[in-house]
């Protein structure tokens, strides 16, 4: 190549780098200033290209943070927003870019509540299977034949779940564990003091 040149940006995460060369006589030369025109003219449109990807990219691992430490459904999910197959979600919002998809949330399962007031109020396992059935709007007859134990049993089970949520009807339990926050790894003093609530 008769010429190459180069230019760089600084990006949040690292430095982009651009080169282009010239290799037959059209090619502008460095004299008169020619290659420092193409350059003024290039310079803007790779730096908002450059910085464009690198935000995408940093808002897209803020997302997938902001996902993790999340307690409710999301999903990222492709193709249009009218695509939207009754996945029972509240909100749909679209990703900004061309064929970016939409992120889908919506409240979190019976399993997850009942995971949520298990780990707040020290539930035993089959309790929490029982909050969980609970949960889900289940019978005590229904719940029995899910669990594969007697009404009777399922019944001392919503009991002890009740007395150690402490709250005093079935409907209650659902708003109770809504209301609570699922605790963060980072936090393990959080859930010890969920415990106190009533």
């Amino acid at each position: 190549m008769n010429h190459v040149v180069g230019m760089t940006t600084r990006l949040a995460v690292g430095e982009a780098v651009f080169a282009m060369g010239y290799s037959n006589a059209d090619a502008p030369s460095f004299a008169g200033g020619r290659a420092e025109i193409v350059l003024n003219l290039l310079l803007p449109a790779f730096v908002h290209s450059f910085e464009a990807l690198d935000r995408q990219a940093r808002n897209f691992e803020r997302l997938q943070r902001a996902i993790v430490e999340s307690d409710m459904n999301v999903t990222l999910q492709d193709g249009q927003l009218g695509d939207n197959n009754g996945t029972g979600a509240f909100l749909n919002l679209p990703l900004p870019g061309p064929d970016a998809g939409y992120l889908s949330i919506s409240p979190p399962n019976a399993a997850t509540l009942a995971a949520r007031l298990a780990e707040s109020f020290g539930l035993t396992k089959r309790q929490t299977d029982t909050a969980h059935c609970l949960l889900d709007g289940l019978s005590t007859k229904e719940a029995a034949a899910r669990m594969g134990i007697s009404p009777n049993t399922v019944r001392r089970h919503c009991e002890a779940v009740l007395t150690r949520t402490g709250v005093s009807r079935r409907s209650e339990l659902n708003r109770l564990a809504r209301s609570l926050t699922a605790a963060r790894p980072e936090d393990p003093h959080l859930s010890a003091g969920r415990r106190r609530l009533k």
